[in-house]
């Protein structure tokens, strides 16, 4: 019987020293691979989002963000249909740059252009003439007061936006979450899924063209949310599940398919990058209410246990560490954006 353990734990031992050298040999490789790489076009040419001091009752969003608010009365009349929905942005975009014209008195297209917002306000949301030009006004008037010109910044990707209600702004409650510390080994399907990721880590380390791995990264991004959306509601994280799910698509586009000063991939992601992506890409790009942005830091932290659990990572607590570190700093940001 004594024999038997001893034979276990040499194995285990064997294993745990192959993993290790297989790590230190990847890291090699992709600190080789970084030096090799020509330097990528700046990206970081304006301040994150969270060091952009907006003045009193503003906040710094993007341009699509901007749009996406100023369009909220009618694309609520669109819940539920992607084409009605794209329609109707195409009217709040059509507004927003006649609002833009209107301050040029000599444009010529002024007429035209109303009389088409006109007409397809009235076929999109079955409304009659008169109330299509008063939603036109009033659209024109929301664009004014949340977006006045005499305050908006140099920088043509941002605006400052006229904050609304305020938010109270509460940590995520991780205590209240259901989690099992039991570990759920990789299936047959997991391992397939780990395999597509280290498929696209070799495109990176090996400075593929994107344009041969696209299409296989979003089977990769979908094979993994679902994976650990599985991993989540077997832990007994069923509320959390789907919204984790979710915000880890997000990270993944961040990690693969966003250009870096380094070579990043995810079982190399330096503490600079996980301060990146909360403090100004996810700020710039998710257009979420606030409490859906406080969900994000457990997101990180559930996912690279998973990733760990998995076979993927040796140790998730160095990720997890850098996440505790920087959650209560985002809070204070999100606090200041939306409180």
């Amino acid at each position: 019987m004594a024999k038997k353990k001893d034979k276990k734990a040499t194995e285990k031992r064997r294993a745990k020293s192959k993993h290790e050298k297989e790590k230190k040999r990847h890291l090699k490789l992709v600190k080789e691979k970084q030096k090799s790489l020509p330097p990528p076009p700046s990206l970081m040419t304006r301040p994150s989002f969270a060091d952009m001091e907006a003045p009193d009752g503003f906040r710094t969003v993007s341009v699509s963000q901007a749009l996406m608010e100023f369009g909220k009365p009618l694309m609520g009349d669109a819940e539920g249909s992607t084409k009605a929905l794209n329609q109707i942005f195409g009217i709040v975009n059509g507004i927003w740059n006649y609002e833009i014209m209107l301050k040029d008195e000599a444009t010529g297209k002024l007429e035209e252009m109303k009389d088409t917002m006109i007409r397809k306000m009235k076929s999109l949301l079955k409304i009659q003439n008169d109330e299509a030009e008063g939603l036109l006004q009033e659209m024109i008037d929301r664009k004014q007061h949340l977006f006045p010109d005499e305050i908006q910044p140099e920088i043509p990707t941002v605006m400052f936006m006229r904050k609304g209600l305020s938010h109270l702004i509460a940590p995520f409650n991780y205590t209240g979450m259901s989690f099992s510390e039991k570990t759920i080994p990789p299936d047959e399907h997991d391992k397939e899924v780990l395999k597509k990721i280290k498929k696209i880590d070799r495109h990176i380390i090996d400075g593929t063209d994107y344009d041969e791995w696209e299409e296989f990264y979003f089977s990769m991004e979908e094979s993994v949310s679902d994976a650990f959306e599985k991993w989540l509601k077997e832990k007994g994280s069923t509320e959390q599940s789907q919204t984790f799910a979710s915000n880890v698509e997000l990270f993944l586009n961040f990690i693969y398919r966003y250009a870096h000063e380094d070579l990043v991939i995810l079982d190399a992601v330096q503490p600079a990058y996980f301060e990146e992506f909360l403090f100004d890409y996810l700020l710039r790009k998710l257009i979420a209410e606030p409490h859906e942005y406080v969900t994000f830091p457990p997101t990180l932290k559930f996912f690279f246990r998973f990733l760990h659990e998995k076979g993927y990572l040796p140790n998730p607590e160095d990720v997890i560490h850098v996440i505790d570190a920087l959650e209560p700093e985002f809070i204070d940001v999100l606090r200041e954006r939306f409180g």
